[in-house]
Parts: C-alpha cells; structure tokens; sequence
C-alpha cells in the first residue's frame, strides 16, 4: 500500500517536515509499503501543491527534496518524490544519491505521455510542461484531463 503525505503545509503554525516524520513513523507500523512526499495546500500562496508557472519561472526543481531524503535515511521502506522533477538528470541525480527511492510525475506525463519512453531511447530533452495548470483547470470545469501543448493551443 502506498500513502501520500505532504511534507510541509507552510502556513504559520502548520504541518512541518518533523510533523511529516512522526507521520510516516505511523504509517510505516501500520504495514504502509511506501510514501510519495509532496507538500503545500490550495492556501499555501507560492508554496501551494500545485505551483503555477515553476517552470517558466525558471524554478529550481524538486520542490520537496530535502523533506524526502531525510524522510528516507529515517524509514526502511521505498520513498518517492513527487513535485517539479522536469528532468531525467534530476531525476537520476536525485535516486543516485539516496536521496529517494523513487520520481513521480504528474503534469509532466499529462503534457507527454511517452515522456519516460523518450527518456528511456536517449532524448534526454526536459519535459515540455510548463506548470501552467490548465490541465487541471480542464478537469475541473469538467472538460477531461489534458494539456494545452499537446492539444496544439499553447500556453
């Protein structure tokens, strides 16, 4: 069984990465098999779950990686980062290191489903999705899942 868990909410007085600790100690002993770590809410401002235009920003990647490795040197079971992985170089790097166990991609696979294909043949190109979010804004006004870029309309 897997569990996702933020690993900071960063509002004033909320949820922190000790918090995401003592969490997933729990979890753990109640048999959960890995955890994904993410973090922010939809009230988290420039720290919210889903950041808009990270990647136009020129965003550093891997919103959550240093909550992730030191989840990781404290459990025994798979972690897995989810959050601003864009590239396969990060992506390595950051399993390379310890640091997770595991990459997961959400609006990168959205904008290219064959993404993860194309890294495995040796394009090594960083995701085209560009953190928009209109692939969510999509689904919520209830128009399916998909991106702008794929569909030819640009962001």
């Amino acid at each position: 069984m897997l569990i996702k868990l933020n690993s900071e909410d960063f509002l004033p007085g909320g949820a922190t990465v000790d918090d995401l600790l003592v969490t997933a100690a729990f979890v753990r002993a109640a048999g959960v098999d890995a955890i994904e770590v993410s973090g922010g809410t939809s009230l988290s401002g420039d720290y919210r779950s889903v950041r808009t235009g990270e990647a136009l920003r020129g965003h550093r990647g891997a919103y959550y990686a240093k909550a992730a490795a030191r989840l990781r040197q404290s459990l025994d079971i798979p972690v897995i980062l989810v959050g601003g992985v864009r590239t396969l170089s990060e992506a390595e790097r950051l399993v390379a290191s310890g640091a997770v166990d595991y990459i997961g991609l959400s609006r990168p696979l959205i904008c290219e489903p064959d993404l993860v294909a194309r890294w495995a043949r040796g394009e090594r190109r960083a995701s085209r999705c560009r953190s928009c979010n209109e692939c969510f804004y999509r689904g919520f006004r209830g128009e399916g899942v998909s991106c702008v870029l794929r569909d030819g309309e640009g962001v």
